[in-house]
Order: C-alpha cells, then sequence, then structure tokens
C-alpha cells in the first residue's frame, strides 16, 4: 500500500505541475497572430479545452513592444504599422531594423534618432545572406526597395525643432545625392526625363512640410514602395498621420537603376556621402548579421 500511495502521489504532483506550467505559459507574451482561425476541442472524459490555430502570421515580437536608444534614451516601436498610408499596398506591419542618433558634428549634439522598418517577410532571406558573407548596406535596402519591399525611415526628435529645419536637410540630402548621380561613376541613370522629374517632386517635397515644429518624440516617417508600374512612392507621415505623398516617373526595369527623389533620400541613410550616421548604418548592419532589436 505503501508503494501504490506513492505512485499515486507522484501522479497527482505531476499533474498539478502540468496545471501550473500551462497557466503560466498562457499569461506570457507571445509574438501576435495577424489571422488565427480558432476551433475549441474537448478532450474526451477530461472535459479540458484546448486552442489550435492554422497558419497563422507570427510576428517576431509583440506589436507594443519598445526599443530604447541608448545614446538618446528615445524609445521607438518594434513595428511601424503603416497600413493607413497610401502606398503599403501589403498592408503588413514593418519590422525596426535598426537605430541610432544623427549627430551635429562640431557640437556635437543629438538631432534625432533614425530608425529602418522593413516588411518582416522580406528580413529572414536578408540575414541569411549577410550572415554567410559581407553584403553592403545600402545594396541589400536597394535590393529590398526595386523588388517592392516597403522600407521606411522613422525619425524621432532629440530635442524640438522647426519641420523646415528638416525639411532643408533632405532637400541638401537629396541635391548631394543627385549630383553624385551625374558623374559618370555612379550607378543610377540620370537622364533628361530623371532630371524633369526631380525638379518636379522637389517642389512636391517641400510643399508636404506644414510650418510648425515637431517636439521630442514624436515622429516623421518617411515610408517608400515601388509599385507594379515601377514607379517609386514616398508617404511623409508626421505622428502617424500622412501629409503627402511624392510620385516618381517610371523607373528603369533593366539595366542601371533610375535615380528618384523617394529611393534615393531613403537609401542616403545607408551611405557615406553625405555621411548621416555612422552609428545608424552599424546598427543596421549588426542586427542583419544578428538577432533583430
Amino acid at each position: 500500500m505503501s508503494l501504490l500511495r506513492s505512485i499515486r502521489a507522484i501522479r497527482g504532483t505531476q499533474s498539478r505541475s502540468s496545471r501550473l506550467g500551462s497557466r503560466f505559459l498562457s499569461t506570457r507574451p507571445v509574438a501576435m497572430h495577424t489571422r488565427a482561425w480558432v476551433w475549441p476541442t474537448v478532450a474526451l472524459g477530461l472535459g479540458v479545452a484546448a486552442w489550435m490555430t492554422t497558419s497563422p502570421l507570427v510576428l517576431e515580437a509583440p506589436m507594443d513592444r519598445m526599443v530604447t536608444e541608448t545614446k538618446s534614451s528615445l524609445p521607438m516601436h518594434a513595428y511601424l504599422q503603416a497600413d493607413e498610408t497610401s502606398i503599403n499596398t501589403h498592408g503588413k506591419p514593418l519590422r525596426l531594423v535598426g537605430m541610432g542618433v544623427r549627430t551635429v558634428t562640431f557640437l556635437n549634439m543629438y538631432v534625432y534618432v533614425a530608425g529602418l522598418y522593413v516588411e518582416e517577410d522580406a528580413l529572414p532571406a536578408a540575414q541569411a545572406q549577410c550572415k554567410m558573407g559581407e553584403v553592403p548596406l545600402e545594396e541589400q535596402v536597394r535590393s529590398w526597395l526595386e523588388s517592392g519591399v516597403t522600407c521606411a525611415i522613422r525619425v524621432v526628435p532629440v530635442r524640438a525643432t522647426d519641420l523646415n529645419h528638416l525639411r532643408d536637410g533632405f532637400v541638401r540630402t537629396i541635391n548631394t545625392r543627385a549630383k553624385d548621380a551625374r558623374t559618370p561613376e555612379n550607378v543610377y541613370q540620370m537622364t533628361d526625363e530623371a532630371e524633369e522629374m526631380l525638379a518636379h517632386n522637389l517642389r512636391d517635397f517641400k510643399g508636404l512640410f506644414p510650418r510648425s515644429k515637431i517636439s521630442r518624440g514624436q515622429t516623421l516617417d518617411l515610408i517608400v514602395q515601388r509599385d507594379a508600374s515601377s514607379m517609386y512612392m514616398l508617404s511623409l507621415q508626421i505622428n502617424g498621420k500622412e501629409v503627402g505623398t511624392v510620385k516618381s516617373g517610371p523607373t528603369a526595369r533593366q539595366g542601371l537603376p533610375t535615380f528618384t527623389l523617394p529611393s534615393a533620400l531613403l537609401l542616403a541613410y545607408f551611405g557615406e556621402r553625405p555621411d548621416i550616421s555612422a552609428v545608424f548604418r552599424a546598427s543596421v548592419q549588426a542586427h542583419l548579421q544578428a538577432t533583430l532589436p
């Protein structure tokens, strides 16, 4: 009898531990599912309901998770939900890949934190490729854009600043990239049509910015996607609301890519001219070779 009681006691302990483990697991933060069809199944004779999901799209991190940039102590969302923009045709949330401060060198003053967001589905293949060998960062981001993957740069000011001040910085960046594109050594086509479209896009881009300030911790998003007609669209969002878009002309499907304002502005963050933020580039590269933030 003593042996029988011992066996029953052990089984009772295992049953309680199993129930406790199930209860604990059910309260842990889990990755979100964009779609899940759920059916309850009653285990015969036990009356326990089990929940099953089929073909879920699992996000790599909880949607509401925040990641803090260490130098500025500013937080960024792990995901950027851009489905309200007129260009995120896939309707998918964008995953934070890396972040870093933009610094005014001669003052050693932080201006803003930049973060790269990319459709999460496109990241595993890029991470595998980066782990196998060094892939130039600008080339990787360009390949995403050219294949229609939505990418975004989120700008979060470290201190209150004028939106027109940010606008002027973006315009200088675009003009620097355009100047380089006119040289024979560049990898872009700067045709007469591209020059005309660039001038038109610059006027439209400048007109998107309201005459107001943006405070510390608020957000400005530059979201870029190439559509089925091979045109690039840039959506400008301030604090999550789209204020307008800029659309390029048709771009080359073969050969050298055509220079456009939307792609040039986003890609500028991953080249060394102009040098926007080496810390930001290093963060993106490191996370593509290891784990996401």
